[in-house]
């Protein structure tokens, strides 16, 4: 039932989507509709942690980066590289792990 409804309710909006985004733009950009949850800004001041520590604290932040973006980017490369063969993939996945 759910499906349906959102069918319906996507197919409505698809249709008149321009209007709905001129009308929405223009309501945000006049702030005629105020919502205070709109201009707040949720950012945490982080300025005091690590305060001192120079560039190992963009070390750190580089490392925590690399490990949480290697996993989405290597398949991806790894499909698209038309000159690995395929058992580079098996054999590289092989060796990282803390076993071998």
């Amino acid at each position: 039932m759910f499906g349906s409804v959102s069918t319906l309710l996507g197919n409505v909006f698809y249709d008149v989507r321009e209007a709905v985004r001129v009308v929405g733009g223009t309501v945000l950009k006049l702030r005629l509709l105020n919502l205070p949850l709109l201009y707040s800004d949720t950012r945490k001041d982080l300025s005091s942690i690590g305060h001192g520590l120079g560039s190992a604290r963009s070390d750190v932040a580089g490392m925590a980066f690399a490990a949480g973006w290697t996993p989405c980017i290597v398949t991806f490369l790894g499909a698209s590289s038309p000159s690995a063969p395929p058992t580079t993939w098996a054999r590289a996945s092989r060796c990282s792990l803390p076993t071998c």
